[in-house]
């Protein structure tokens, strides 16, 4: 009996000392570090790594749609120049020159002609808008520019041949969406050196004509002068002096003639060669050149109906013995 007692003490007491023992480290930091969280983790890892895999990766966009572009988004630069003659010889009465966006909705309008050789006239079309002109049906030339950029129409310039190469330049635009006719300049129109040039016939010192450059709605010439389309070269007045002075170029004096040399009075004398450069478009003054290269400036007198007739009080005619007119 004694012996069984005390077997049973020493097996509790084995127990106790059991329960004292402190746990292994590492089972020890297993319990510290892991949360309710972690052990759902555990439990469920296929469903923890899908929901990470939503949170990471980027949401998917639908590409945005490409713009629609206008009719007008692929029309060509202005400005635009058609040649009648050379797009289309001689035969044709109507046809579509070129479309363009001319009243800025977006959708490019056909620009047409129509010309009558029964009436003489020539009519431009624009869409549905269209403009009878009653100068002649010798439709030359038509350029579509924008002449001031700041407004909000563009120009359509036709140039129109009146009779024997006297050329008409007439501007039409919208107003109020109904196509209207803004200025008129007697010359030729043309496209040179990003600018619009108008070469118009002068009688001073016999016919000829120059050009100087427009700009604006209004159409207005830039400079008071026109610099003549043909001036000779050095190599023209030595080698072909003769018809250029039957020509009236070169123009042969008869007597001293009065002028401006670097602002001072002077004279050229007589029996000498010059040639016109420019002319003020008023007809009241002309820049010529001597043989030799000197430049000189003429002054006229001009009658009421502003043509020029007198240099220093004296005929025009008096000075030179080969002014070639037009009839």
């Amino acid at each position: 009996m004694k012996r069984s007692i005390l077997f049973l003490l020493c097996a509790l007491l084995a127990l106790g000392t059991a329960c004292m023992l402190p746990l292994p480290k590492a089972d020890a930091a297993l319990v510290q570090t892991r949360s309710p969280e972690a052990v759902d983790s555990e439990a469920e890892p296929a469903e923890a790594s899908a929901l990470q895999s939503e949170t990471e990766q980027p949401t998917a966009t639908q590409p945005e749609p490409a713009p629609i572009e206008s009719e007008a988004a692929n029309a060509p630069a202005l400005p635009i120049v058609f040649r009648l003659y050379d797009e289309l010889g001689w035969d044709v009465s109507d046809a579509v020159m070129f479309s363009y966006d001319f009243n800025r909705d977006g959708v490019a309008e056909d620009i047409a002609f129509s010309l009558n050789e029964e009436d003489d006239t020539t009519t431009i079309l624009v869409g549905n808008q269209r403009m009878e002109l009653d100068i002649s049906s010798m439709l030359d030339t038509v350029i579509l520019l924008d002449l001031d950029p700041e407004s909000p129409e563009l120009n359509l310039l036709v140039v129109i041949d009146e009779a024997s190469d006297d050329y008409v330049v007439t501007e039409l635009h919208l107003e109020d969406g109904t196509l209207t006719v803004g200025p008129v300049v007697y010359g030729f129109a043309f496209w040179k050196e990003d600018a619009l040039w108008i070469s118009e016939r002068t009688d001073v010192l016999g016919t000829s004509s120059g050009s100087r450059v427009y700009a604006g709605d209004d159409l207005k010439p830039v400079s008071e002068w026109l610099e003549l389309d043909y001036v000779p070269t050095e190599e023209e007045i030595a080698e072909e002096r003769d018809s250029l002075i039957e020509g009236g170029v070169l123009l042969h004096t008869t007597r001293k003639l009065p002028c401006t040399i670097n602002g001072k009075d002077a004279k050229i004398a007589k029996d000498a060669y010059v040639y016109p450069v420019r002319i003020r478009a008023d007809q009241t003054e002309a820049e010529l050149r001597t043989l030799d290269g000197k430049a000189l400036l003429l002054s006229f007198e001009c009658s009421e109906e502003g043509y020029p007739e007198r240099i220093a009080g004296k005929s025009i005619e008096k000075y030179f013995d080969n002014l070639s007119y037009a009839d």
